[in-house]
């Protein structure tokens, strides 16, 4: 009966990484029939106001997420086939990400989510963001603004 102090040691399972963020985007089950819709919706027309963070339209996120699915379905090279080595699993995200900026924002995008709302209320940016090049940019006389 006496065990001899033996104990069962518990093995600690290794945490998960949380998945990738998927690209913020104006959606309507985002910005109405929740009751945090006005919040989100504020916060989603502050993020623009950070740069590099960008909100997308539904129809952009979905035609760009349709076209990296066929793109990992028919590339045998692609990071997703099975023949491919990964050094790491999270080379699967780093190739061909669609984050909307907030894999190049230097803390999480879930610690700003105050400051987003807050400055959506006050400042609300403009929904749907013009991506400019570099070259256009550099043409332009006001700093790369366009009109």
């Amino acid at each position: 009966a006496g065990g001899g102090g033996e104990e069962k040691k518990k093995k600690k399972k290794k945490k998960k990484p949380p998945p990738p963020p998927p690209p913020p985007c104006r959606t309507a089950s985002m910005q109405q029939g929740n009751k945090n819709a006005r919040l989100v919706a504020a916060a989603l027309a502050g993020m623009g106001n950070f740069s590099p963070m960008l909100v997308f339209d539904a129809a952009t996120v979905s035609a760009v997420m349709a076209a990296l699915l066929v793109h990992d379905v028919r590339n045998p090279d692609a990071p997703s086939a099975p023949a491919s080595p990964l050094t790491h699993p999270w080379d699967l995200f780093s190739c061909q990400s669609f984050h909307g900026g907030s894999f190049r924002v230097a803390v999480k995008p879930q610690a700003l989510g105050r400051l987003f709302g807050i400055s959506g209320f006050l400042w609300p940016s403009d929904p749907r963001p013009v991506l400019v090049s570099a070259g256009a940019r550099a043409r332009t006389s006001n700093g790369g603004v366009m009109a």
